[in-house]
């Protein structure tokens, strides 16, 4: 008798600028949150709302329902901030610490450098009308 495997893998692009978008700097992004320390190593994939490249290394994932978490790579992405845009492949319905992303040149659709997930360390919105 033949038997047959079937490996489910979930492919995704992950493009964060607008082309006339300014962007802001990390420190700016940052500066609209508190960290937790409160680290983990996945987050749910339907989650995901949005992300935004803050530079090679680090990743804001905005997640559906005002959760925000901040993922610092453990090594620069060449490349990562520049083309604002990268893909994951992963088997599972999480994006994980143990994952891949494929940084997109956006300009002609060839992949570029691979580079590993950090944790996600979960942050806090600043509440902004407390400090005025």
């Amino acid at each position: 008798m033949k038997t047959s495997i079937l490996a489910i893998a979930i492919t995704a692009l992950a493009f964060t600028g607008a082309a006339h978008a300014k962007k802001v700097s990390k420190e700016e992004a940052l500066s609209k949150f508190e960290r937790t320390g409160e680290t983990q190593n996945c987050v749910p994939l339907q989650q995901i709302d949005s992300t935004d490249i803050l530079d090679d290394k680090t990743i804001l994932f905005k997640m559906k329902g005002r959760d925000y978490y901040l993922n610092e790579l453990p090594y620069q992405c060449p490349q990562l901030e520049f083309q604002d845009a990268f893909s994951y492949k992963t088997s599972v319905s999480q994006l994980c610490n143990t994952d891949i992303i494929t940084v997109l040149d956006t300009a002609t659709p060839q992949r570029l450098a691979s580079c590993g997930l950090g944790k996600f360390e979960k942050l806090n919105e600043r509440d902004e009308t407390a400090e005025k």
